[in-house]
């Protein structure tokens, strides 16, 4: 059996636009089972509630490596309890072995108080290192190994997570491609099916492809990853675009300026991430075509640029898709005004003010308001090929009435905070 069996199958029970989410399952776990060499593959389906994210996630419970998990305190990892002769440790990392855990919804876990939210993400940060060291009451306790993580979230998980990434992502992520509302209508009215029952059917799908891609595996091995050199610039310019939009830009109390450098961690580990899962799609790819040799097409690059975008928050993507794609110079109060947006002058500026900080916008002081203006010509060609979101070709910039200016080092109205 093949993947595009079971997405066939998919087919009978939801309507499917995106034509990825269910191969990247796939080539998670591969990732994650076959590549020792490799980091761990962390990958979270993004989208917004009822979007079908967690839809293509559940079936892989069936594979013999899979960890459900619906929830996490700061012990659960690793506990400094001592079980004696005759005990147990029922640490998770003691009992999951080399598996991959998967999580239906990521957010909730990290909307607990902030100081629990921290302890965890610190923890994830350790284990997806392979080395998780804990002191407690009755002494040292270590974990060494490699564990793969595949879960769903909504785009919320960005607030929560704005904190850790400066120091370095270890989560991949992917927007899937959502249908409209029609079509998911249209689509009810024709199937009875519960998600549950839909789950169970799948679950058959995944696990009789997973058994054959193990049996491909053991005929065939593991294959190197082949880049072509055109594919290896187009990698390495969304590894980079991604660490720079993503990056944390801290603004002060009264002016809402940016009074510390911005928080860029390094491109290095973005890029050998993207290869990982590139390499794990290469072999998924072979088996999907019985062909060992077959080289991956431009059509997986188009997927690593898609999962280099995802990673940037929504509100930034909006602000960058509208400049790149009016190819004019706007003020903050255009681009809120334009439809799906609907932000008022301050709210866009608190997302201009941090890509101008980084370096991928342009704020130009003219009167009676700033415009800014995205003049890179490979940032716009790129954010254009990538977004999700069509049309904005022609969208229409509506006429506003603009404000003068703030003075230099008038207060405004908003917290001390991170965008």
């Amino acid at each position: 059996m093949k993947i595009a069996d079971a997405e066939l199958e998919f087919r009978r029970y939801f309507v499917i636009c995106d034509k990825f989410a269910v191969r990247l399952c796939f080539a998670n776990f591969f990732g994650n089972a076959y590549l020792p060499h490799r980091d761990p593959i962390w990958m979270i389906l993004l989208g917004k509630s009822s979007s079908g994210k967690s839809t293509f996630i559940a079936p892989t419970l069936a594979f013999p490596n899979s960890v459900p998990l619906d929830d996490l305190t700061e012990k659960t990892l690793l506990s400094g309890f001592n079980p004696g002769k005759k005990g147990r440790d029922n640490s998770l990392l003691r009992q999951v072995g080399q598996g991959t855990l998967v999580f239906s919804d990521l957010t909730p876990i990290l909307s607990k108080n902030p100081q629990s939210a921290g302890e965890i993400l610190s923890q994830l940060r350790m284990v997806h290192d392979g080395n998780f060291i804990k002191y407690t009451g009755t002494g040292k306790i270590e974990w060494h190994g490699k564990i793969g993580l595949l879960a769903a979230s909504t785009h919320e998980i960005f607030y929560w997570l704005e904190k850790g990434r400066s120091m370095g992502e270890r989560f991949a992520y992917y927007e899937i491609e959502s249908p409209s509302d029609e079509e998911v209508l249209a689509m009810h009215e024709s199937s009875n099916t519960s998600a549950k029952e839909v789950a169970d059917i799948m679950k058959g799908y995944y696990e009789k492809t997973w058994i054959g891609i193990r049996e491909w595996v053991a005929v065939h091995g593991v294959s190197d990853l082949v880049l072509t050199q055109a594919q290896v610039a187009r990698i390495n310019y969304a590894a980079s675009f991604c660490v720079r939009g993503k990056a944390t830009v801290h603004t002060a109390f009264k002016t809402g300026d940016p009074d510390q450098l911005p928080a860029q961690a390094g491109v290095g580990r973005d890029i050998k991430m993207f290869r990982g899962i590139l390499q794990a799609c290469q072999n998924i790819d072979q088996y999907e075509h019985d062909d060992p040799s077959k080289s991956l097409d431009d059509s997986w690059i188009d997927l690593i640029e898609k999962m280099a975008y995802s990673s940037i928050n929504l509100e930034r993507r909006m602000v960058l898709e509208i400049l790149a794609w009016s190819g004019k110079h706007l003020t903050a109060s255009e681009i809120g005004a334009v439809k799906d947006l609907g932000f008022e002058k301050k709210s866009v500026e608190l997302y201009l003010t941090p890509l101008h900080a980084i370096g991928i916008i342009r704020k130009i002081p003219v009167k009676p308001a700033f415009k800014w203006a995205l003049d890179d010509e490979q940032a716009a060609a790129f954010i254009k090929r990538v977004a999700w979101r069509k049309g904005l070709d022609k969208v229409e910039i509506p006429k506003v009435i603009e404000e003068p200016e703030a003075a230099v080092g008038e207060e405004i109205n908003q917290e001390d905070m991170s965008f």
